[in-house]
């Protein structure tokens, strides 16, 4: 079953996801991080003393991860709750110059007289995924869009199993397929990179089953609850639900065409 995500379902659904989320300094989460930064900087990239737009940022995983290196942070994203973490940590960690705004990607605006950003990077967030996405990231960046995505990889008995019940496939959403179609349609020259990653999920059964009903709800399907408790509760091993996520990336690096001077609104024609 495949159903189309509007942005409205995708802001619930972040919101529901964002009690849990990881955050960027956690040790784990952060070697993650580190990892694909450094592939990123044998593609070209150079984050040192440049301006970075994060859409799509959640809990800051990239943009305040960067921050150290980076001259000013901007990190969007639709759900308020992510927001808030991400400005916790920015607190905590004392970077004045990363700071984050409450918009989906197609209402952002840069405010009058505010210069591009030199790098624009999304990283799993469907915020960008249309033609009209891509242009808008173009007109945001000076010197690179960055799209990291998922890439036909995605395994989870945990959540392969609950998708199942519930006439579900869990596979890899279309994510970084869909981006490069779109770029060699419009004839941009990508570098592209495919990484493996794995991430383990340690929630509470309320966490867990927060977790679960957010994709279910996402899918528009009825959530089977009292087998859906029934399961999680079983999968409870000293007081947390842990499952492993294996997952194929792909990172695509490119240059804004020149010519792109201003950042206008690029939401028609998709």
């Amino acid at each position: 079953m495949k159903m189309k995500k509007s942005d409205s379902s995708m802001k619930v659904f972040w919101e529901r996801k964002a009690g849990h989320y990881p955050l960027p300094f956690d040790r784990k989460t952060a070697a993650r991080t580190a990892r694909i930064v450094r592939l990123l900087e044998s593609m070209g990239v150079d984050f040192h003393s440049r301006s970075l737009l994060d859409i799509g940022c959640g809990t800051g995983i990239y943009g305040l991860f960067l921050a150290g290196r980076a001259s000013r942070v901007l990190g969007v994203d639709s759900s308020q709750t992510m927001l808030r973490k991400f400005r916790s940590q920015a607190e905590a960690g004392r970077l004045k110059h990363a700071v984050c705004q409450n918009a989906t990607w197609r209402n952002f605006r840069l405010k009058p007289g505010e210069p591009r950003f030199d790098i624009a990077l999304a990283s799993m967030s469907m915020a960008v995924r249309s033609r009209a996405d891509i242009l808008r990231m173009e007109k945001a960046a000076g010197e690179y869009c960055v799209y990291i995505g998922w890439a036909g990889k995605r395994d989870n008995t945990f959540m392969e199993r609950i998708f199942t019940a519930h006439g579900l496939a869990y596979a890899a959403p279309e994510g970084g397929g869909k981006i490069v179609k779109i770029l060699k349609r419009l004839k941009r020259k990508a570098k592209i990179k495919f990484t493996a990653d794995s991430w383990v999920q340690r929630s509470t059964y309320k966490e867990a089953l927060t977790g679960a009903i957010a994709h279910l709800k996402l899918n528009n399907v009825p959530v089977r609850r009292e087998w859906l408790e029934k399961f999680i509760k079983a999968e409870v091993r000293k007081g947390h639900v842990a499952h492993k996520t294996l997952a194929r990336k792909v990172l695509i690096v490119w240059k804004p065409p020149e010519g792109s001077k201003r950042f206008r609104d690029y939401s028609e024609g998709e």
